[in-house]
């Protein structure tokens, strides 16, 4: 937070895992969420968070962007 305020920063993107998420989603510091969906079946992945997602703010759904002819979709939630 001190690296935010030093540098006058208001927006940053947060990429990461799991852990990297729960911490900026449970001390309240995201007001928005892209996700991109990928048609592709994994079979197995990591989790966006531990926590139960009742424990975050609810996000609505802003915009949908086809990215690609294969389907790739990017969501935008605020």
């Amino acid at each position: 937070m001190n690296l935010l305020k030093k540098h006058l920063w208001t927006r940053i993107a947060v990429v990461g895992g799991t852990a990297i998420y729960d911490w900026f989603l449970k001390r309240g510091l995201v007001d928005e969420l892209c996700l991109t969906l990928e048609p592709v079946v994994f079979g197995a992945g990591k989790l966006l968070t531990d926590a139960p997602l009742r424990t975050f703010r609810r996000f609505s759904l802003k915009s949908v962007k086809h990215l690609n002819k294969r389907g790739t979709l990017l969501l935008h939630y605020q």
